[in-house]
Parts: C-alpha cells; structure tokens; sequence
C-alpha cells in the first residue's frame, strides 16, 4: 500500500471515529476508541451478540410481531433524526442506511452503525446544506445501490444529503414491515 493510501485509510478511520463520538444516541452503536498497530487499525465497538437487520429478516424461523416491527422503526427513524440534528449547525448524513449496517442488541433493539460513508454537513440556514469539502476530497464513498435515492444514482459524485438518506430509510422500513429482502 503506497504511503498516500494509507494516509486516506487513516484519515478515513479518524473521519469516522470523529463522527461516532459525537453521535452518542441509545440507538446508534457507541464507540469506545481505536487502535492502529503496523499496517493495521480498527475501531473498538461494543460487539452485539443479535446480529444485523438483514440476518434476522433473512432468518425464517423467527416470527416478528408487528409491535416489534414498529418500535424497530421507531428506533431507526430516532437515530437518523438525531445524527441529522446533531449540534445547531452541524447535522450528520450517513450515507448508507440499509439493513445490514443495522446491528440488534440480544433484545432486538436497533443500533445504526458503519458511518464510513458518512459526511458532516454544515447548516447555514439555507435550503442546501454544505457539505465539508475536505472530508469529501479524502473519501471515496461508496454505497449500496439498491438503497441509494435515484440522484444519488444517477450522480454518484453529489454529497450525501438528508434527503438520500430518508430515501434509503424508507427502503429499509419497506424491507422491514415486509419482511424481505431487497437484495
């Protein structure tokens, strides 16, 4: 790996922790710190003994009632509200809300995880939000398709807006009252 690579990984790593630490919420996945040893970093989360949203949807075996169904989705819909609304100017766009970057506690509840993807966008009061130029420059994002909202498709290089992802999360409900899989 050249030496810019790893700079762009690192710099992604802090990127993300960044944002995670300031996303303290009961449903996004709480981090706990970081490690970098040679040639390698991670992130330190707390390991979730349920799973991911796609595994439970995809396991048969298991039947969801629908209260379930709906106080899941409310726990989503809280944390995407939250990180949209982080600080007065400052508001935080994940990038790639699917089922699988949804991690279950061992009671089924939701934590939104995997802010790789996301950005800080900066509100100015103005419809358009701003969305900080250097974290773009350093990331290459990267997204699932199938739950990305037709702009984002059809122009892979515009930033992450809040719109995009209530697009993605409205694909991820239809995933989860239906209890298919999309993908």
């Amino acid at each position: 790996m050249t030496v810019n690579k790893k700079l762009l990984v690192l710099q992604r790593v802090e990127d993300e922790m960044t944002l995670l630490q300031k996303a303290q919420h009961p449903n996004i996945c709480p981090l706990f710190g970081w490690t970098k040893w040679r040639n390698h970093m991670a992130l330190i989360m707390k390991y979730e003994l349920g799973g991911n949203l796609k595994q439970l949807i995809q396991n048969r075996k298991i039947n969801l009632f629908p209260f379930l169904l709906l106080r899941m989705a409310n726990e989503l819909a809280s944390a995407i509200a939250f990180i949209h609304n982080l600080f007065f100017d400052q508001r935080i766009v994940h990038g790639d809300v699917k089922p699988e970057n949804v991690l279950l506690t061992s009671d089924v509840h939701c934590l939104l995880a995997d802010f790789g993807c996301s950005e800080i966008s900066i509100h100015t009061g103005m419809t358009t939000p701003t969305v900080n130029s250097a974290t773009c420059q350093r990331k290459n994002k990267a997204f699932t398709e199938i739950y990305a909202a037709p702009e984002r498709l059809k122009d892979p290089s515009v930033p992450f807006r809040k719109s995009q992802d209530t697009y993605s999360f409205g694909m991820l409900l239809y995933v989860l009252l239906t209890q298919k899989a999309i993908c």
